[in-house]
């Protein structure tokens, strides 16, 4: 049976930089963090990331997920397809990201979901996906002209 767990957090972020910047997720991460992924490759509503070492230890060397994107309510939904653990770590994977307009102009409130059938417990996902979120959060705020 399917476990959906729920997060949410605000950034330091405009809605439509971080909504340019969720879009291009995995090529942005491969410059905030050159050391996890050697390469991104997008095609036919696929994308590939194929992991540096020090991620593919824990990881595996890829993940292959499909991507939907629904402009009209700023949301991405990617689903993992192959790699990075599906079989080991999840019979299925499926992670929902929505953005609303946040408290003031220049914030945004990042609403996701996990949607995934554990073969066992993964604690540290959650710190995971708000150390990525901050990561991003951080490119960005140093980099006002991107996604502008």
């Amino acid at each position: 049976m399917a476990n959906v767990k729920h997060h949410q957090v605000e950034v330091n972020v405009s809605i439509d930089r971080m909504w340019g910047a969720l879009q291009d997720m995995p090529h942005l991460l491969s410059k905030i963090v050159p050391e996890g992924i050697k390469s991104v490759d997008k095609k036919d509503g696929t994308v590939t990331i194929h992991f540096a070492p020090a991620i593919a230890e824990k990881f595996g060397d890829y993940v292959k997920e499909k991507v939907e994107i629904d402009h009209k309510n700023k949301t991405l939904v990617t689903e993992m397809l192959e790699g990075a653990g599906l079989g080991k770590k999840y019979t299925s994977k499926k992670l929902v990201t929505c953005l609303k307009p946040g408290k003031s102009a220049s914030s945004t409130l990042v609403s996701w979901e996990v949607h995934c059938d554990p073969v066992g417990e993964d604690a540290a996902e959650e710190a995971e996906s708000l150390s990525t979120l901050k990561k991003v959060e951080e490119h960005l705020v140093a980099n006002p002209s991107l996604y502008a």
